[in-house]
């Protein structure tokens, strides 16, 4: 179908001036809605209305990132709760639960057992079958049964969800000794679920993990001293627990860090090793650095400015279901930077970002709408509607 002309335009939204933290993967919100509200926000004197022209979007966009893609999480269904302001945002994707990471001890067994088949029946969405194989498990002790039939309540999978239920299993294998059910059990304490709300207690079951070596309680305790949740704010504090979660691999971690460096919060402000840091996390396709190192190229921050370059890595962000990445590829079609000008691929970005919370999306295809046919918004909505996310972990993950 052709394409309505429109004169090239520049797209000046994609600076960095504010970053933000990614969340710890313990965070979480309790509405059930499919959303990802994140926010941007435009410079002084800059108009973003609607019912201006193109160039209206111009403006600078706050980078925000979030534990999208995160390899160690039971599903993706996380977010944060308690959002401080404007240094904050929250994640929010139906069902929402505490996301819990699970160990290798879930890994493909090298002898099937009751255990193994309880995990089996569960990746194929059998929770009567794997409640019945977990539960003498967990009443017997097994750590692994009773975390995951921890989930099965947190998740309310085969049963009624119930977070006090879940909390009592968790607390089983925590009290034991197993870090991923200590993890569980900060995490229900910082988020208030099945517990009244704790940070305090929430920092000291992480800490147990982190001093097992578990990185993602590692992260968590980093996150924790960076915004300053339970614990005065300490950046220093923060950033020693996101390297050594960061040295084991964790790409959460490895974010953070680059966004440490970005910001010049604990260290000396550095882009370039703020983009080493988000191309490690990156390259494991981890969706919040791919957004960080678009903003790299896009911003030319410590590499030429380079909008092919920011356009190929927002679209490996947005194909994970992240938001804002979403966003950016709708002003980059639209004005044609980095990609060919198409503004059915520009509304259906934005049509797609504004589905999952990112508000600014509804101005920008609103904006694009006005210079399409009726026909191009009709394709550009079914485009938007048959959408789906290549790598979006929504379900056990298992490694």
């Amino acid at each position: 179908m052709t394409r309505v002309p429109h004169k090239a335009a520049e797209i000046g939204v994609f600076r960095e001036t504010d970053h933000r933290r990614t969340v710890p993967f313990f965070k979480l919100a309790r509405d059930s809605s499919a959303s990802l509200p994140l926010s941007a926000s435009t410079s002084p004197g800059q108009p973003t209305t609607a019912s201006q022209d193109w160039t209206a979007l111009s403006g600078t966009v706050t980078i925000i990132t979030v534990p999208v893609g995160s390899a160690f999480l039971l599903n993706a269904e996380s977010g944060i709760m308690n959002p401080r302001g404007p240094q904050t945002m929250k994640l929010t994707l139906k069902g929402a639960i505490a996301a819990i990471c699970l160990t290798a001890s879930f890994a493909a067994p090298v002898a099937a057992g009751p255990l193994e088949d309880a995990i089996a029946a569960y990746g194929k969405g059998n929770y009567a079958t794997a409640l019945l194989l977990l539960r003498p498990l967990a009443e017997q002790g097994t750590a692994r049964a009773q975390i995951l039939l921890g989930v099965m309540y947190s998740r309310g999978q085969g049963m009624a969800q119930n977070y006090g239920e879940a909390m009592k299993w968790y607390r089983r294998a925590a009290d034991h000794g197993d870090a991923t059910a200590q993890v569980a059990v900060g995490a229900m304490y910082a988020n208030g679920l099945g517990v009244p709300q704790d940070h305090a207690k929430a920092m000291e079951w992480f800490r147990k993990a982190a001093d097992q070596g578990d990185a993602h309680a590692q992260n968590d305790l980093g996150s924790m001293y960076d915004r300053g949740d339970g614990v005065p704010q300490d950046y220093a504090e923060a950033m020693k627990w996101y390297r050594r979660a960061a040295n084991q691999g964790y790409a959460n971690a490895q974010s953070n860090i680059a966004i440490m460096y970005n910001n010049g919060h604990g260290v000396p402000q550095d882009y370039a090793e703020g983009l080493k840091w988000s191309r490690l996390a990156a390259e494991q396709g981890f969706a919040a650095a791919q957004y960080l190192v678009a903003s790299a190229y896009a911003n030319g921050q410590s590499v030429p400015q380079n909008y092919t370059e920011a356009a190929k890595w927002a679209q490996r962000a947005a194909d994970q279901g992240f938001a804002i990445a979403q966003y950016y590829l709708g002003l980059a079609y639209g004005n044609g930077q980095g990609v060919s000008q198409d503004f059915v691929q520009s509304y259906m970005w934005f049509d797609v970002s504004a589905a999952r919370g990112y508000q600014d999306a509804v101005q920008g295809r609103d904006a694009a709408a006005k210079q399409m046919t009726v026909a191009q918004i009709e394709e550009a909505q079914k485009l938007a509607r048959d959408w789906k996310p290549t790598a979006n972990p929504t379900g056990l993950l298992l490694r």
